[in-house]
């Protein structure tokens, strides 16, 4: 996914801002909550924060897979789904 297609996901939502964080991160809030996160290097993907249920359903999407399923230094995991 190239950053403009990242761009337009996050903010097809209604509401929704944009603003660089940590540096080189692009994130999406609506009322201030954050809920899409994309790196602003090229190959960063898309990281949802959403809902078990949610997560459950983006998993089964092609090239999907949990946030914690890549990172082994938290065994607490991450509730973001990366795309």
């Amino acid at each position: 996914m190239t950053l403009d297609q990242g761009r337009s996901t996050g903010l097809s939502f209604r509401g929704a801002t944009e603003q660089i964080q940590w540096d080189d991160d692009l994130v999406f809030k609506v009322a201030g909550k954050m809920f899409l996160v994309t790196s602003l290097e090229p190959g960063g993907g898309l990281s949802f924060k959403c809902e078990d249920e949610t997560t459950s359903n983006l998993t089964e999407l092609p090239g999907a897979r949990t946030a914690s399923e890549e990172d082994t230094e938290d065994p607490g995991g991450k509730c973001e789904t990366e795309i």
